[in-house]
């Protein structure tokens, strides 16, 4: 009784102990999958910043350093029509000296309001 009783908890723990590396390896399956995963997904967000990155860069130098300089100088509207036929939809042209209140930029870009009323 006392051996057969023995031999069905070593059974057990046997069961048990394979169960227990059967989940440990398909746990550590899940891990390497989703890793790969998140690997795969830094590689395209990498790739697809180069490539906007390198079309930025082609971009200005196609237009080149005087454009954009006169650009700077151009009043609004032509600046707006420059700009539009660039099929740019909005662009902050600065010289750099100045500090810039990004949030009226900003409200100038999307079209807020005129009167600094609060937008809701």
């Amino acid at each position: 009784m006392v051996s057969q009783a023995r031999l069905r908890a070593e059974a057990l723990s046997i069961q048990r102990k394979a169960e227990l590396d059967a989940l440990i390896q398909e746990q550590n399956q899940l891990f390497e999958h989703s890793k790969k995963l998140a690997e795969i997904e830094i590689m395209k967000a990498k790739e697809l910043a180069d490539i906007e990155a390198s079309k930025f860069s082609r971009f200005i130098s196609s237009i080149g350093a005087d454009t954009i300089a006169e650009m700077a100088r151009a009043g609004p509207d032509t600046q707006a029509k420059l700009l539009g036929s660039l099929g740019l939809k909005s662009v902050l042209i600065t010289d750099g000296k100045s500090p810039v209140n990004l949030f009226q930029s900003a409200l100038g870009m999307i079209g807020g309001n005129q009167n600094n009323q609060s937008i809701d």
